[in-house]
């Protein structure tokens, strides 16, 4: 199960990038508004550092929002 976690993590990673980018946002404007440091939030969207905290104030800050459903298996 956590090899499967780890792959959306990056996933959701490198979608959040394409959302930025689609935003027309920089990096540099995006981390200065979430109070991140720039190589941080590049790591984060490149999916080599998979920060799930960060995930989740980029979706807030693109206004999106995940839910999570448990279900029976």
């Amino acid at each position: 199960m956590v090899k499967y976690a780890k792959k959306f993590a990056r996933e959701l990673c490198i979608q959040l990038r394409i959302i930025r980018e689609q935003k027309q946002l920089s990096l540099k404007k995006v981390a200065q508004d979430l109070g991140l440091l720039e190589r941080a939030l590049e790591y984060v969207e490149l999916g080599i550092d998979c920060s799930i905290p960060i995930c989740y104030k980029l979706m807030e800050y693109y206004g999106y929002h995940i839910k999570l459903v448990p279900t029976d298996k």
